[in-house]
């Protein structure tokens, strides 16, 4: 009986543990949120640089989570910081400049977000 007990604590605790960490965290949200917003139509659902309105646009939108492959996690957050407050251009390619729009706060959610899609 007693056996039995610790075993169903312990699938318990699994469980719980397994959806606490499968909760993402509000920083991560709003990052989602903003690029499902801001972000998705041109950079894709992947941040692959295949979105939707890619046929319309001048300059072929960057494959975010391509440019940081093998990198550290900080290339992502570097790349959209100078992307989205315009530093200087990414890769060549200028976007429009979002920093009337967004806040520094914004960026750093985006930039956790796009992490998650590595």
């Amino acid at each position: 009986m007693r056996m039995k007990f610790e075993v169903a604590a312990m699938v318990g605790c699994v469980a719980l543990f397994s959806s606490v960490a499968s909760v993402a965290s509000p920083v991560i949200e709003q990052g989602k949120t903003l690029y499902e917003n801001r972000c998705v139509h041109c950079h894709g659902e992947n941040a692959d640089g295949k979105g939707q309105l890619i046929e319309y646009l001048n300059v072929k939108p960057a494959n975010i989570i391509g440019l940081c492959a093998g990198r550290p996690e900080s290339c992502i957050t570097d790349r959209v910081v100078k992307a989205v407050l315009g530093r200087h251009e990414v890769g060549g390619k200028k976007m429009p400049l979002l920093k009337e729009y967004i806040s520094v706060e914004d960026v750093y959610a985006l930039s956790e977000y796009l992490k998650t899609m590595r």
